[in-house]
């Protein structure tokens, strides 16, 4: 797991400091990733977030690579990983600020995306809901929102999973 502060790297103000503080802030996880789906659902929590004065998380998920041969290669290519991942969630973070208007958190972790969103829900118990972004592609949602809504699986809270194909004024007018 990569780590500033044990694992987390967290940019948005604390419970205490939020003008709601009496209460527990609602907090919406995103997972972030390359596809245009995990943006539209991170608009969405960034919405729901302002209009419930809540708060964004967002998770970036290295997965292992499966080229194991070189040693020094595979650790180039996770640093090289980790770097973007920084990168992509730093770039994010002004915007859902403009969204929201609080500074999300966000955090890195490696391994298997589903394994690591649990744990990451595990870790941070102001986590109340998820908000995943389903993939307009004919082969499935997505394998993290199938996996998560397959029949049989348990996952610790709601769930809120966002049409790929939903437009920016359609996410805006739900919220």
């Amino acid at each position: 797991m990569h780590s500033r502060r044990r694992g987390f790297t967290n940019l948005s103000m604390t419970e205490s400091e939020h003008p709601d503080s009496q209460q527990r802030l609602r907090k919406f996880l995103v997972v972030v990733d390359q596809t245009p789906e995990s943006l539209k659902a991170l608009r969405f929590a960034a919405r729901r977030a302002q209009r419930t004065s809540g708060a964004v998380s967002m998770l970036s998920v290295i997965e292992p690579e499966e080229f194991q041969h070189w040693q020094s290669v595979q650790d180039a290519m996770r640093a090289e990983a980790i770097q973007n991942a920084e990168a992509r969630l730093q770039a994010l973070v002004e915007e859902v600020k403009a969204l929201s208007g609080v500074s999300p958190d966000y955090a890195i972790r490696e391994g298997v995306k589903r394994d690591q969103v649990a744990e990451h829900i595990q870790a941070d118990q102001d986590i109340s809901i998820l908000v995943l972004g389903a993939s307009t592609e004919s082969d499935g949602p997505g394998p993290l929102v199938a996996a998560i809504t397959r029949p049989g699986s348990r996952f610790p809270l709601p769930v809120t999973i966002v049409p790929g194909d939903m437009s920016v004024e359609e996410i805006d007018a739900l919220c």
